[in-house]
């Protein structure tokens, strides 16, 4: 998903771009994607070298970046799922690492790395969390945030071997999209009726805004730091309330309390185990529904005087394109 937007920006900007892909029919979303921001955007989009490949393997991944610049690595396996946990964490680590050694091989002036305000180590009910948060071994992480974590430590240590690079943690990203897949989803299913919500509280953005931090990152003199992008940190009541207002249907009103978490987590085990599947609503899912967490994004300010788009007129603007997309207007 941020990869679309991010090609969009960087394509109106008249950059030469190489872009990777692993399916071909994911070309058509990133399509769908150029055209909530242009008349132009099949112009755009033919001006992008289109490169099939695959991340994993590093030969393939070497013929692909040779002769760039900068490289922009937003790949990354994303499940809730704990039962694939080894697989997902080795995945996105063998990702990370061909991609730093790769733009090291190859002479790449810099890297930026997107990882996630997951990585960060925050605890539900932590104070204010920052870029310098420690990761605590001791506190439980599902598979996903251990995945980006240990990927950091892949940039990490290319920064050691001499790259210059950022990263950047974006807590969630509200973008349109793959309705069915990602923050797009919370507008389909709440359009379509949801009715519960939790207490937890976390961070989340405007894909604009990640996609701003990340081109003035990579144009700037910065490297060997991080940076969390985040606007607000809101209760998941008042985000599915927004969605709700902007979508004109009825806001979740009825609270899932806390207590029913434990058992909840553990009929879902169960059922997981048994059916071998992920279901829409996994046991790390529901841990992350009632953990409260907060980001504090003054260094992305500092570092490049952004003024965050408010996550009302985020969630007003893609309730619109969602509304468009489903009357057939789009």
């Amino acid at each position: 998903m941020l990869g679309s937007h991010l090609l969009y920006f960087l394509a109106e900007r008249g950059n030469n771009i190489k872009a990777i892909y692993r399916k071909k029919y994911k070309l058509d979303l990133v399509k769908k994607v150029f055209t909530c921001y242009s008349d132009k955007s099949t112009d755009l989009f033919n001006e992008i070298e289109w490169i099939e490949s695959d991340a994993a393997d590093i030969n393939l991944l070497i013929k692909a970046i040779a002769g760039s610049h900068h490289v922009y690595h937003c790949a990354a396996t994303v499940s809730f799922d704990n039962s694939n946990r080894k697989e997902l964490i080795n995945n996105n680590i063998l990702i990370a690492s061909n991609i730093v050694n790769t733009c090291i091989e190859c002479g790449v002036e810099k890297l930026c790395h997107v990882s996630s305000t997951s990585a960060l180590g925050a605890a539900s009910g932590d104070e204010m969390v920052n870029e310098s948060s420690p990761w605590n071994d001791s506190v439980y992480h599902n598979a996903y945030s251990t995945s980006k974590y240990l990927s950091e430590s892949e940039v990490w240590d290319g920064i050691k071997r001499g790259l210059k690079a950022v990263i950047v943690n974006p807590s969630v990203i509200l973008a349109p999209g793959d309705w069915n897949n990602g923050s797009p989803k919370f507008f389909k299913k709440i359009a379509e009726g949801m009715f519960f919500y939790t207490n937890g509280v976390t961070g989340y953005v405007d894909v604009q805004d990640v996609v701003k931090s990340m081109i003035t990152l990579m144009n700037s003199p910065v490297t060997g730091e991080r940076f969390i992008i985040s606007s607000e940190n809101l209760s998941f009541r008042e985000f599915f309330t927004m969605i709700a207002q902007s979508l004109n249907v009825r806001k979740p009103f009825i609270p899932v309390p806390e207590i029913l978490a434990p058992p909840v987590t553990g009929i879902l085990k169960i059922i997981s185990k048994i059916s071998g599947k992920e279901g829409t609503i996994t046991p790390d899912i529901i841990h992350a529904a009632f953990s409260k967490v907060f980001f504090n994004n003054r260094k992305i300010k500092e570092a490049t005087g952004i003024t965050f788009i408010p996550i009302n007129e985020s969630v007003k603007r893609i309730s619109r394109i969602y509304l468009m997309e489903k009357s057939g207007k789009v």
